[in-house]
Formats: structure tokens, C-alpha cells, sequence
């Protein structure tokens, strides 16, 4: 993926990986500020996690049923810029409204990386890693 570059594509993964999880898990610290910012209660603040995972569930079921037919490293690059898009619009957000908005393409970016990155595993006699939905299993 990006030896040429000087890193392995395990560093690479776990680079993306870190990133996904930034993303999401960065809100739960904050959520009483969030709320308190945006005048609306601590549990409807907190509805922002359930859109993102909402919609990282969805969407890694269908990348599962359609990742073979793209590149893993486009997969790769389109997740991280819906994360960092939607890691955007989440910083500018005038409203409430915008703010839950702008968890979609969060949700979409996580789900992206996670599917590409987290199911490798060793397989095989050479130890070649190769993402569980593309083993059919």
C-alpha cells in the first residue's frame, strides 16, 4: 500500500484505524459542552453518536455485500475524506440541526475504514493479509 512511501501497510492501518476512532469516540468527553452550546439537553446531544453509528452499521453491511468490486486503498482514501469532511462540518456548524447532519458522512467515513482495515488477518502459508469479506467467510 505505502512501502514506497517508507511505511508498512500495518502502520498505514493502524494509522486509519486511529483516525476512525479519534472521530468517533472524540465527542463523549464534550458532550455536556456540546449540548450546553448548542441549547439542547445532554441526551439529545448525545442522538450525534447514535447518527454516526447508525450509520457506520448500515453502511458496513452494504461495503461488505460491494467492497470487492473497489480497490481497498480507494475504499481506504474515500473513508478518510469523509472523516475528515465530515470532521469539518462538525467544527463549523452554526446549529444543532447542521451539527447531527455533518455525523453522517462520519458515520460513512468510519464505516469505510473500518471495513477495509480492521478485518485483515493472517491467511495462507505466506501470511498474506487479506480482508475477511474478501475470503467470502
Amino acid at each position: 500500500m505505502s512501502e514506497r512511501h517508507g511505511l508498512t501497510p500495518s502502520a498505514v492501518l493502524f494509522t486509519c484505524l486511529f483516525a476512525a476512532q479519534a472521530a468517533l469516540l472524540v465527542l463523549s468527553p464534550i458532550l455536556p459542552q456540546v449540548a450546553a452550546d448548542f441549547d439542547v439537553s445532554t441526551s439529545t446531544a448525545a442522538q450525534l453518536r447514535s447518527v454516526s453509528g447508525i450509520t457506520a452499521g448500515l453502511s458496513a453491511l452494504m461495503i461488505a455485500a460491494k467492497g470487492k468490486q473497489i480497490a481497498l486503498s480507494r475504499l481506504l482514501k474515500m473513508g478518510l475524506f469523509l472523516l475528515a469532511g465530515g470532521a469539518l462540518a462538525s467544527a463549523i456548524s452554526p446549529n444543532f440541526q447542521l451539527l447531527l447532519a455533518s455525523q453522517v458522512p462520519l458515520g460513512l467515513g468510519l464505516a469505510l475504514v473500518l471495513s477495509v482495515a480492521w478485518p485483515h488477518r493472517k491467511c495462507g502459508p505466506r501470511e498474506k493479509r487479506v480482508p475477511s469479506f474478501f475470503r467470502g467467510r
